[in-house]
């Protein structure tokens, strides 16, 4: 709970604290484990900034993910 509240505090360690909380349930064994995160779908739309890098894909349009 501290990373998680770390990381709702702070939107520049949000990423890193949800893969930190990731990471440690991959790796316990103890006890059976359902993680839920509210939201995730929305860290897959395109982003406002370019990249010649995506302009061949057809979702993203030449914008980063």
């Amino acid at each position: 709970m501290d990373i998680i509240d770390a990381g709702t505090k702070d939107p520049m360690l949000a990423t890193n604290a949800i893969a930190e909380v990731l990471e440690q349930l991959y790796h316990q064994d103890d006890f059976q484990v359902l993680f839920t995160l509210d939201g995730y779908n929305t860290w897959l739309n395109p982003t406002a900034y370019r990249s010649f890098r995506y302009q061949n894909d057809g979702v993203l349009k030449g914008a980063m993910p």
